[in-house]
């Protein structure tokens, strides 16, 4: 521990227990997850999420526009 602050250390010892769990998970529940998915269900989310990136581009467009019209005030 890098620290000799007793509730600091248990604080980081959580927190680093939890990421370790989530890279876990990531690494085992996730890909079995999506092996035992329907080709129909892989099918309906892929053409969700390609939905989405759509709608979310227009929101980029108007977030960079925006950005870059006031980009004068915040320099």
């Amino acid at each position: 521990m890098l620290t000799p602050i007793p509730p600091v250390q248990i604080f980081g010892a959580f927190i680093g227990s939890g990421i370790l769990l989530a890279f876990i998970i990531t690494l085992t529940f996730i890909p079995a997850y999506i092996s035992r998915m329907s080709p129909e269900a892989l099918a309906k989310l892929q053409a969700a999420l390609h939905t989405d990136a759509n709608s979310s581009s227009v929101k980029a467009t108007y977030l960079q526009r925006f950005v870059y019209g006031i980009r004068n005030v915040a320099l």
